[in-house]
């Protein structure tokens, strides 16, 4: 009788850990702090592909942060930039690699680059720029890892607000 109740004993545990792979899958429903993190893009303000350039507005209780930025008088049409997870670093966990047209209905989904991919990955893209106009791009953290991204102008004679230090 204990030989068959050590059998079955035994039977359930390895079914146990049969059924978990001991791998929860986290990491896949994450909201990404940016708090920390900086825009470096092809801006006239504020300054050009500095790896430091912090976000104009954080709200970290909603994930939303807020980046406000003017163009280049000889701006093209498109403004390309990255959004790292760490100020200052490049080769960082981020967002690249997708274009967002000027004041779209809707948001464009950004999926998250590890700091592999970021270190050889192409700029992203806002598409549909004027020259000299001030726009405010909003971010939102998704629980996937994700971001969405959303860029409004605000006009030749509207000044962004001058980002806060960190």
């Amino acid at each position: 009788m204990k030989r068959i109740l050590s059998f079955l004993a035994a039977g359930a545990l390895a079914l146990g850990l049969i059924g978990c792979s001991g791998d929860l899958h986290d990491d896949e429903y994450k909201v990404i702090d940016l708090s920390n993190g900086a825009i470096p893009g092809d801006f006239d303000s504020p300054a050009t592909w500095d790896n430091t350039t912090p976000w104009s507005s954080i709200d970290a209780a909603n994930n939303t942060y807020t980046f406000n930025f003017k163009s280049k008088s000889d701006c093209s049409g498109t403004v390309e930039f990255k959004i790292v997870t760490v100020n200052g670093e490049w080769n960082v966990d981020g967002y690249t690699e997708v274009d967002i047209p000027v004041d779209s209905a809707d948001a464009v989904k950004m999926p998250m680059k590890t700091g592999g991919e970021m270190a050889g990955a192409g700029n992203a893209k806002i598409t549909g720029c004027k020259a000299s106009t001030n726009y405010t791009m909003t971010v939102v953290a998704n629980p996937d890892t994700s971001i969405s991204v959303k860029v409004e102008s605000a006009g030749a004679g509207a000044v962004p607000a001058d980002p806060v230090p960190y």
